[in-house]
């Protein structure tokens, strides 16, 4: 099995970290709670299997503390 970039398996965990928020579940009201609780479950799934790859649990606050760290570094380059 190919190992992939820890950075990339960062940006999929926040991207199903973002997934989980009560907008993206519901799909902005539009799917029922059957549909909401698939949905969840799927990503959670996906979440165990990230998690697995990584090589440990990352927590939805660590996750944005990436987020943030690249953000800043990124407006800094920006600024050069």
């Amino acid at each position: 099995m190919v190992k992939r970039n820890q950075y990339f398996i960062k940006e999929d965990i926040l991207r199903c970290y973002s997934q989980l928020s009560p907008e993206n579940l519901s799909c902005d009201g539009q799917l029922n709670k059957t549909q909401i609780r698939a949905k969840q479950s799927r990503i959670h799934k996906e979440l165990k299997y990230l998690f697995k790859e990584y090589g440990k649990i990352v927590s939805h606050d660590e996750a944005i503390g990436w987020l943030q760290k690249n953000t800043v570094r990124s407006q800094k380059e920006s600024m050069k």
